[in-house]
């Protein structure tokens, strides 16, 4: 009975049939051309593609599809919408945007000098800026992932970094925060937790339940920043509390905490900054590279697992010459727990000279946010 009525329902509507089948399908309207050609006819329905030589002065725009906006000058861009990729690239100038945002792809900032962005920059997966010759600030948050299934952010600059609250779980999953400021300067100090005009106003937050991953040799997310040139003694990474550095899962391995400061200095306040594992499940990775390592009374570093957590390769290394203490509470370093049946030091709290220990990134060497992968390696150095 279902059947014959759905079919008695087509027999008595030819009329509207016929309309149906001669009606033109809808077809996207892209856009390519100039920044002063935009908008044309573009009815926001397609992909835009803007390639310019000069100066370039754009109005919002959303699209569709994907924006892609190249210039030979200076790029100043109100807000940008893409329903897919976000691709921002000057030759030669600076980049400056209001809020960005990708609803299905990644979103990428190139800059022969400065980029400055007035309001959020959000993408379903990943966030890449680049500026070659100068400083990033952008002064609303930052949000990747938001598909679930993996988004990294990468930020790299020659001068300061600057950004509101960064986060890599809103759509569930893991990702990873990497940060490289002052790449061609001794550099100042980059305060996590403030808001400055280098570091991160309030929090890096990479938690979810399966942040880490179960592989007993491999974690999955957490944050690395460096700060400063090779061989700076002035660069300095400050962290006003622990709470701004999260990368604690609930079912799983907690992340990856990675901080160089060159051979300058990385100060800590009380509690506790942590990569432990939750209840039953693994702990991630603390390094700190400095040459001096500043904490209070009660500052705690710690990767620690309890007895139930498989084993792993876990734990807490500090590498620099001179580490300050204070109060009866003092410093803690903890990375208790099971570490990998016959194999040695894989459970661990150790203190190790300057250069001891470097983190190098394929992120980083690749120019591509989507190849990361942070590798710590051992050498012989000396403080």
């Amino acid at each position: 009975m279902k059947q014959r009525k759905r079919w008695l329902g087509l027999a008595f509507a030819p009329f509207a049939l016929a309309l149906l089948a001669f009606a033109p399908s809808a077809q996207a309207n892209d856009f390519s051309g100039t920044c002063a050609q935009y908008p044309g006819t573009y009815d926001g329905t397609g992909n835009v593609t803007i390639n310019n030589t000069g100066a370039c002065t754009l109005p919002a725009i959303t699209a569709g599809g994907f924006i892609h906006i190249t210039s030979s000058g200076a790029i100043t861009a109100q807000a940008l919408t893409a329903g897919t990729d976000l691709d921002i690239t000057t030759s030669g100038g600076a980049i400056t945007t209001q809020a960005l945002t990708t609803s299905n792809g990644d979103l990428k900032i190139t800059s022969a000098t400065n980029i400055t962005t007035t309001g959020a920059v959000s993408s379903r997966y990943a966030i890449q800026a680049n500026a070659n010759s100068g400083k990033i600030a952008i002064s609303g948050n930052l949000a990747s992932n938001q598909s679930g299934a993996g988004g990294n952010i990468l930020l790299v600059a020659t001068g300061n970094i600057s950004t509101g609250s960064i986060s890599t779980n809103s759509g569930g999953g893991t990702a990873g925060v990497e940060i490289h400021a002052n790449t061609n300067a001794a550099g100042g100090t980059f305060t996590i937790g403030a808001s400055t005009t280098n570091g991160v106003n309030t929090t890096i937050n990479t938690s979810n339940t399966t942040t880490g991953g179960q592989d007993p040799n491999f974690v999955v997310g957490g944050v690395f920043i460096t700060n400063g040139n090779a061989g700076s003694t002035t660069a300095q990474i400050k962290v006003t509390n622990a709470s701004n550095i999260n990368v604690a899962a609930s079912a799983s391995r907690s992340g990856l905490i990675y901080l160089d400061a060159r051979n300058g200095t990385i100060t800590l306040p009380t509690g506790a900054l942590s990569s432990t594992g939750p209840a039953g499940q693994p702990a991630g990775q603390v390094i700190l590279m400095a040459g001096t390592l500043k904490t209070v009374n009660n500052t705690v570093i710690t990767a620690s697992q309890t007895a139930a957590a498989i084993s792993t390769n876990h734990g807490v290394i500090i590498a620099a010459s001179n580490i300050t203490v204070a109060g009866a509470g003092g410093l803690k370093i903890n990375g208790d727990g099971n570490g990998i049946t016959g194999s040695p030091s894989t459970a661990y709290a150790q203190v190790i000279p300057t250069g001891g220990i470097s983190v190098s990134s394929s992120a980083f060497t690749s120019n591509n946010v989507n190849t990361m992968l942070w590798t710590p390696s051992c050498s012989g150095a000396k403080s």
